[in-house]
């Protein structure tokens, strides 16, 4: 059980979309970047409590305009804040033209704390404003699966394969396979995925993580050393393998 918790928790771990607040890319690169600009350069770089205050301070004095809702709810979404996303989504979710980024933000909220119904409808609100985005749908997939939601998140798994996008096919529904506890047929899919990206050192970790989940000791010791892991980690896979030498003989 420790193993399927670990790999579960961890499997499919994804940025969100690069384009983290709205402000365009290429305006941010430019000489004239007013002190709002700054802010957001700066929340990208990790230092995202002088956005965080600004939001508060300005929100107290005039109202945010849709993208900076956005730009608030997904700052507080990177750093991990699940309490902040969903008190300013308390305040503000009803504000009209909120983009994808936004119910985005407070699906990932509500996953984390276990608000199953409350995500999937966020997700799929998110998805309704940017159909064509494999992010979401992949979200969306892991969290029917864990509300125990198999054929909704089977019906999401078919919808990223017919995006044309297989790699994240069978991660998705690796995922799945996992949560339906049928780890052998996550392992068959984990192994597509590293066939089709062997240099994927995600894939590689996730395979390495599935190979202890279903016994396979070698293998999983052979991984971990080529993956570097932890000291600690590494070790328990050695003591695994060691066991399984003992039962043999």
């Amino acid at each position: 059980m420790k193993y399927r918790n670990s790999l579960t928790s961890t499997l499919l771990l994804r940025r969100w979309p690069a384009i983290l607040c709205s402000l365009p890319l290429l305006y941010l690169a430019g000489a004239h970047a007013t002190s709002y600009d700054a802010l957001i350069v700066r929340a990208r770089e990790g230092h995202t409590a002088e956005l965080m205050t600004y939001f508060a301070d300005r929100s107290r004095r005039q109202s945010l305009s849709s993208s900076q809702i956005a730009d608030w709810l997904q700052v507080a979404s990177w750093q991990q804040d699940n309490d902040a996303v969903l008190a300013v989504w308390q305040r503000y979710g009803t504000q009209l033209g909120l983009p994808a980024r936004a119910y985005a933000a407070v699906a990932s909220a509500e996953r984390n704390q276990h608000r199953w119904p409350q995500a999937i409808s966020h997700w799929r609100q998110a998805i309704k404003r940017d159909t064509t985005s494999v992010d979401y749908l992949c979200a969306l997939l892991m969290t029917e699966a864990d509300a125990g939601q198999y054929t909704a998140a089977a019906d999401t798994a078919e919808q990223i394969h017919r995006l044309g996008k297989p790699l994240d096919y069978r991660l998705t529904l690796a995922y799945l396979r996992l949560r339906e506890q049928k780890p052998s047929e996550a392992l068959l899919l984990l192994t597509q995925a590293a066939q089709q990206a062997p240099s994927d050192r995600r894939i590689q970790q996730q395979l390495n993580d599935i190979f202890t989940l279903n016994r396979l000791s070698q293998p999983a010791l052979e991984g971990a050393k080529s993956l570097s892991l932890p000291a600690q980690t590494l070790r328990e896979k050695q003591l695994d393998y060691a066991a399984g030498l003992v039962l043999k003989h």
